[in-house]
């Protein structure tokens, strides 16, 4: 297996998937819609933090932001176990806006993953996960009005929202519909990345930290193949 560089832990170690190959010119729009595939179409992230022991976390909520230059993702994701030790991990990622071919896209991404458990988080952080976690999806929402935001201009939202029984997925223009709800989610998560940085976290045993994608359609689109 090889490591994809965008892919990090806090300690910048890198997780593992088979290379993409090279091919095709991509178009602007094609790459956005790639490098935004890359941010939200991620199911499942796992790692070991104990010898002989995976736990695997799915994913809660995640929303992307696309300006003009750039694009910042925050997404949400618990385990499905009982670990002791961590029951949540929360991933950002960034992207440069870059085009023409795959390796441009990827060498302008990067995203990082960090691993926590909420009861060790101070209360303000400790309340933004367990709302997202368990508050109603129904308030997520859009609404046919601009954003009151006005650094939100000209912006590209999109985010998905899941629990067991569904999930909600929507994009918008930030100069014609609105979401408060998702749009304050948004700020809330890079606030808890934010702190998580300069605070405690869990770190997974090296070379631990995996990522599954959603889509067969997405690996074919990067040349990846299931080892």
């Amino acid at each position: 297996m090889k490591s994809i560089s965008w892919e990090r832990d806090k300690k910048g170690r890198e997780a593992y998937i088979k290379q993409p190959k090279f091919r095709r010119y991509i178009s602007p729009s094609a790459a956005a819609a790639i490098a935004k595939n890359l941010m939200h179409e991620v199911t499942t992230i796992s790692a070991s933090f104990v010898i002989d022991d995976v736990v695997v976390f799915s994913r809660l909520a995640g929303i992307s932001v696309f300006g003009k230059t750039q694009a910042e993702f925050y997404g949400l994701y618990a385990s499905s176990g009982s670990a002791e030790d961590v029951n949540y991990c929360l991933r950002r990622c960034t992207w440069e806006r870059s085009f023409r071919s795959i390796g441009e896209i990827l060498n302008t991404l990067s995203a990082q993953t960090l691993f926590f458990k909420v009861e060790q988080l101070e209360s303000n952080l400790r309340d933004v996960i367990l709302e997202a976690d368990s508050g109603t999806k129904d308030e997520y929402q859009v609404q046919s009005e601009a954003s009151t935001n006005d650094a939100r201009s000209g912006m590209q939202i999109s985010y998905f929202v899941s629990d067991d029984m569904k999930e909600l997925s929507a994009s918008y223009k930030a100069d014609s519909f609105t979401s408060p709800a998702v749009e304050e989610l948004f700020n809330k998560l890079k606030m808890v990345f934010d702190a998580l940085m300069d605070s405690v976290t869990v770190e997974p045993l090296p070379d631990s930290l995996r990522v599954s994608y959603s889509s067969f359609l997405m690996a074919e689109v990067l040349g990846f193949t299931s080892s």
